[in-house]
């Protein structure tokens, strides 16, 4: 059956991204793992790679294109695989039948009014409106599937600054006006690496271990793996202080984030049992204050039903690493991993590296022998 090849989700405030380029053309062969598009993100461009092995098919993006968060726009199929949702086009002149064509439907949010239907928005587009405050459901979409892109909050800006210029007299002054930021001043920014992993190795290497009699959960094997990754590649801050690990437990209405002292070393039975005394420990005890200094915090929200969960910039961590939920795919176990970071704090290089390492080692956790 030909794979997907989906846009990955990038946090659940951003719907829409745009297809950079393509590093493979239609038609030609591709390898699972290997770089196969390139979308924007916040701050920089991101690598996507291809989820399967075989020939690049039934491509529906362009470059250029502003494309939905799992949304398909590709197929990679193996030989003699027939691509799903083929229909036959129209007939032409002559009674002769156009070449079969990829009909492809994106799901559109269900609109229940005006004030709560789902708003898309470009990454770009989202960074200027908040950057300069614009309140997003007054602006007007003009982009694909009725999504707000850049061009849309400057005619905001544009239209609204001008207003705001003209009224003088102080009753007809009915908005505050857009505060510019000093030249050369940055709004805090938080940016977000999402990625399909491939867990089938790390379920069983689990399923051996709950054999063993030891109770590790799927935080904890995260844990074990990004405790031993950081104690062999140390993950710094701008700052030059490097990242402790913890673990976010949940707290009245949100989570709070317990640091572990040398998590690289601790065993995997330690690290299990930190992990359970602190999610039934009370937020005052002493013993589990929250240091939120440098702490990279580990959250499963598969336990939630989610598959992806961003930092707010209410969160007091530099970053976040969750394991989404886990889904059969065939023969094997897939789950999204995401890396929200505090650009601020850490750089977005150094994060992607550090992500893909991670990658690496909670698919084949039999590296972890090698660090």
């Amino acid at each position: 059956m030909p794979k997907q090849v989906l846009v990955p989700p990038l946090g659940t405030t951003v719907d829409t991204v745009t297809l950079v380029s393509w590093y493979k053309q239609e038609g030609e062969a591709v390898r699972k793992g290997e770089p196969l598009f390139v979308i924007e993100t916040d701050k920089a461009n991101l690598d996507i790679e291809s989820p399967a092995n075989g020939t690049l098919r039934g491509v529906t993006a362009s470059e250029g294109d502003e494309v939905k968060a799992l949304s398909v726009i590709a197929y990679i199929s193996e030989e003699g695989e027939v691509l799903p949702l083929v229909e036959e086009a129209p007939t032409k002149a002559g009674g002769v039948s156009a070449a079969p064509q990829l009909i492809i439907q994106p799901m559109k949010p269900v609109v229940k009014s005006d004030k709560t239907r789902r708003i898309f928005i470009s990454p770009r587009a989202r960074r200027l409106a908040e950057g300069n405050r614009v309140p997003i459901v007054e602006i007007k979409p003009s982009g694909p599937e009725g999504a707000i892109i850049e061009r849309d909050v400057r005619l905001w800006l544009s239209e609204h600054t001008a207003a705001v210029e003209v009224t003088t007299a102080p009753e007809k002054a009915q908005h505050e006006p857009i505060a510019a930021l000093p030249a050369g001043a940055r709004a805090a920014e938080r940016f977000v690496f999402t990625v399909e992993i491939d867990v089938t190795r790390m379920v069983a290497w689990r399923a051996r271990l709950l054999a063993n009699k030891l109770q590790p959960s799927y935080t904890s094997l995260v844990l074990y793996i990004a405790g031993r990754l950081l104690a062999a590649s140390p993950l710094q801050c701008k700052t030059g202080v490097s990242l402790e690990l913890a673990v976010a437990v949940p707290a009245d209405e949100s989570f709070r984030y317990v640091p572990i002292e040398q998590a690289g070393v601790l065993s995997m039975a330690k690290l299990t049992a930190f992990e359970q005394q602190a999610s039934t420990t009370g937020s005052d005890s002493p013993e589990f204050q929250t240091d939120s200094g440098s702490l990279l915090a580990v959250l499963d929200v598969g336990g939630y039903e989610l598959d992806t969960y961003s930092l707010t910039a209410q969160e007091p961590v530099c970053a976040l690493l969750c394991l989404g939920r886990m889904r059969n795919q065939g023969d094997r176990m897939v789950a999204w991993l995401s890396l929200t970071a505090d650009s601020a704090k850490i750089g977005n290089l150094q994060a992607a590296q550090f992500m893909r390492e991670l990658v690496r080692l909670i698919e084949n956790p039999e590296l972890l022998l090698g660090i």
